[in-house]
């Protein structure tokens, strides 16, 4: 198949519908009709701050917390218990705390523009439509006759 027709195809019909929970055999042969536009931005490079494990950043804080670690764990899940329950707190409580969390995060981002920069695949969107082509039943084979 052409690469962009299955690109296409794909991202026309990335929203599927709820299906059963359970396994069926699909053995279908269908006729499309696609009707799309395609558009690829070029590539380009980022820092790669997603790629920052979470899990092993806090295990790290933890270690460097020295004395202090058990506190330290303690809050932690204090404060991912109060996440979690955010709605009790009100938004201006969560508001003046995100403040805080800004600040330690522009002087993350000071360190990560350091961080060497990798490649990205430009983003492709994809705007169309996508058909299921009601085939003509073929018609039988002539019979031969002698």
């Amino acid at each position: 198949m052409h690469d962009i027709l299955h690109v296409a195809i794909a991202k026309l019909l990335k929203d599927t519908p709820n299906l059963p929970v359970g396994t069926v055999e699909v053995d279908e042969t269908v006729t499309l009709h696609v009707k799309a536009t395609v558009k690829r931005n070029a590539d380009y490079q980022t820092t790669p701050t997603v790629s920052i494990p979470l899990k092993a950043t806090v295990a790290l804080l933890l270690a460097k917390m020295g004395f202090q670690r058990d506190r330290a764990a303690e809050l932690l899940v204090e404060a991912m218990t109060e996440a979690l329950n955010a709605d009790q707190l009100g938004e201006d409580a969560i508001a003046a705390r995100i403040a805080d969390v800004d600040t330690a995060m522009a002087r993350v981002q000071a360190i990560t523009a350091a961080l060497p920069k990798e490649p990205r695949n430009g983003a492709t969107t994809v705007k169309g439509t996508v058909e299921v082509v009601e085939a003509p039943e073929p018609e039988p084979a002539p019979i031969a006759t002698f």
